[in-house]
């Protein structure tokens, strides 16, 4: 698929005392990244609640549940203001929630749908050292994008997917005995060649509480202590174990390249493609989950659209793809 070229303006801050315009605009990149972040998980967030209503007025089967679905829940007249009314109505009737737990979920919705729209509109500017977020919530409004706001904003969304899950789990949109997906996050790579690993170990180090450094200061530091190819920004096959540990994760090779049934805390598997889709080309994906004896996810950080982001593998895969079973731990 095409990937598009685009026209993209920041903002960076000019002290008297001057600044590093090359630092100010990798750090605007990296707000913008989590700017797309923070609207995917919003989506995430919505398609739950598109799930609830669907099954409230068709039910799991129904002629007309597609046409409702693209006329209507996918318009943009549809808004997520509008469903989260339309929530509250399902919520009341069915008794699915009471009291404070109503309040609760329609506050979360609320403040979803404003870091959305604060995402999603505002204007991303940046120095060398800082970036902020300037948007209209009410009053022109400006915030700092630390680390802890960050935090913020991810729990929030995390939480409120597992709410509308629960919701959706409540109402029997989705089957008792069906589970979320193990928290597996999903992270772009910046670069084609070794940021697919930097990614994947971003994704692992975020869903175990961890704050992962960038992928470019770690394909600097990789390159400065010569784990790269002389020509290329990727790091080289028999070098992926010191460059986990500059990431605090020690990396184990499976032999036999089978993957477990069961991971522990703290534990997960990199799949290394070195014949990518059959084409010769090198590749590193998260496995996310088992969906069958034949079939897996996994987290795609070089995906080209939503569908491409936790797509399932076949076991023959990993004959065919020559691929290399990891598992990963955090360092004690």
């Amino acid at each position: 698929m095409k990937q598009i070229r685009a026209l993209v303006t920041g903002r960076a801050h000019v002290s008297t005392s001057g600044i590093n315009l090359t630092e100010a605009m990798n750090l605007g990149g990296e707000a913008r990244r989590n700017r797309l972040k923070v609207i995917e998980g919003a989506l995430s967030v919505e398609n739950q609640l598109d799930t609830v209503i669907l099954h409230y007025f068709f039910g799991s089967s129904h002629e007309r549940r597609a046409v409702f679905e693209s006329l209507v829940l996918n318009s943009d007249w549809c808004s997520f203001a509008a469903k989260r009314k339309l929530i509250t109505h399902i919520i009341n009737e069915q008794n699915l929630l009471s009291g404070r737990e109503k309040g609760e979920l329609d506050k979360l919705m609320k403040d979803v749908m404003a870091v959305r729209n604060a995402f999603a509109h505002g204007k991303i500017s940046s120095d060398d050292k800082r970036a902020w977020l300037s948007y209209f919530e009410g009053t022109p409004r400006k915030v700092e994008l630390t680390d802890e706001y960050l935090t913020e904003i991810e729990t929030l969304l995390l939480g409120a997917f597992d709410e509308t899950f629960a919701l959706a789990t409540a109402i029997g949109a989705t089957k008792l005995g069906q589970t979320p997906m193990p928290r597996c996050t999903h992270v772009y790579q910046d670069f084609p060649g070794a940021h697919c690993v930097s990614a994947c170990l971003q994704s692992f180090l975020i869903d175990n509480g961890k704050t992962p450094p960038s992928q470019k200061q770690t394909l600097d530091e990789a390159k400065a202590h010569g784990l790269c190819a002389p020509i290329g920004d990727f790091v080289l096959a028999e070098n992926i174990g010191k460059f986990c540990a500059s990431f605090g994760i020690d990396l184990e090779k499976i032999d036999g390249r089978k993957i477990p049934k069961v991971l522990t805390n703290g534990e997960g598997i990199l799949i290394g493609c070195w014949n990518h889709e059959k084409a010769g080309q090198q590749h590193c994906v998260r496995f996310c989950e088992h969906v069958s004896a034949e079939k897996f996810r996994v987290m795609n950080p070089a995906a080209r659209s939503e569908k491409e982001r936790f797509p399932e593998m076949e076991t023959r895969q990993i004959d065919e793809w020559k691929c290399d079973i990891f598992k990963i731990h955090l360092k004690s």
